[in-house]
């Protein structure tokens, strides 16, 4: 089945349900030199950690053979999280920028297949295309049990430093005024935006100054 959902995750609830499920790999090499110059040296999980691991999923979850898809981490607005496991093993890495951080102008035409995907994943002009999409495969799955887990990972407003009060986006005099839907959309979900202060256990990334320049439309 697929999980789906438009909040982002809390980064260290979710490393923390994941970690205790199965052993997470998460590359940190992607933008740089690792930031644990012994990260080869770590010893490997022996035989008997491996087992307890999945019949903890067993019990908890039924038997994952395999889960993949993008996740969307709070604070990385712009950058997707890409998962894949199998077995008692899991990797994080990035897997390259949301469309809704990109420039209208670097979008696939909207009469292609690539166009017809992102408008179908896309979710107002707020969200856009960021969502947790994660597919499980495997065998007597608790669907319920794993939605819970997942659901319980996701950004609250408690999590928030100060009451929720969305700011509006400054618009310039080419765009015109916010319409009455994008207000409501902001005043719906400007609260998930922008969460950078929270702790977080993954691998940093490029702020979106740092990949902007990276990427050439700074």
């Amino acid at each position: 089945f697929v999980y789906k959902a438009r909040t982002p995750f809390h980064p260290l609830r979710l490393m923390n349900c994941f970690a205790d499920i199965c052993f997470v790999n998460c590359r940190d090499d992607q933008f740089g030199p690792p930031k644990c110059e012994l990260k080869d040296k770590k010893p490997k999980p022996d035989a008997h950690e491996c087992q307890s691991k999945r019949d903890r999923v067993l019990e908890k979850f039924g038997h994952i053979l395999r889960s993949k898809g993008c996740m969307w981490l709070a604070g990385r607005d712009h950058l997707i999280g890409g998962w894949e496991q199998a077995g008692s093993i899991g990797e994080f890495d990035c897997a390259g920028p949301w469309m809704a951080f990109l420039p209208k102008e670097k979008w696939p035409p909207l009469n292609s297949a690539p166009g017809l995907r992102l408008v179908q994943q896309s979710d107002g002009p707020v969200l856009m295309d960021r969502r947790q999409e994660l597919v499980f495969i495997g065998q007597q799955l608790k669907r319920d049990a794993i939605t819970k887990a997942l659901d319980a990972c996701l950004l609250v407003k408690d999590d928030l430093m100060a009451p929720s009060t969305p700011l509006l986006p400054t618009i310039g005099e080419e765009d015109g005024d916010l319409s009455n839907r994008e207000k409501e959309e902001w005043t719906k979900h400007g609260w998930k935006l922008g969460v950078n202060y929270l702790d977080d256990p993954f691998p940093r990334w490029p702020d979106e100054k740092e990949f902007a320049k990276m990427i050439g439309i700074a």
